[in-house]
């Protein structure tokens, strides 16, 4: 990991972590962890919102090991930094699948 610290909140059902994402790549990645805490990730996205959102959930999705549907994002759907909540995964789960692919 990094200087930067991820921060991953403890959700109801499952976990909660900010995003910070910048559209526009040639790949998806995980970029950088803030020094706030939020995931930095790159996207393979145009500029549309709907695009990017869609983008994110499906790395998330991928990168995490769960259903689409399972994610969510609860705040800053028009805004590049958002708020996602992954239902039914424990916080410490997502931060080791979290580091794994930020090492590769």
């Amino acid at each position: 990991m990094t200087q930067n610290e991820l921060r991953i909140s403890s959700g109801r059902l499952g976990s909660a972590l900010a995003v910070l994402v910048k559209p526009g790549f040639s790949v998806n990645r995980i970029a950088k962890i803030d020094p706030d805490g939020a995931l930095y990730i790159e996207l393979d996205s145009d500029h549309n919102p709907v695009a990017v959102n869609k983008a994110l959930v499906n790395y998330l999705a991928t990168m995490l090991g769960v259903n689409r549907d399972q994610i969510e994002i609860v705040a800053g759907e028009d805004k590049q930094k958002k708020l996602v909540s992954i239902i039914d995964i424990r916080p410490d789960e997502v931060q080791l699948k979290i580091e794994k692919y930020f090492r590769r």
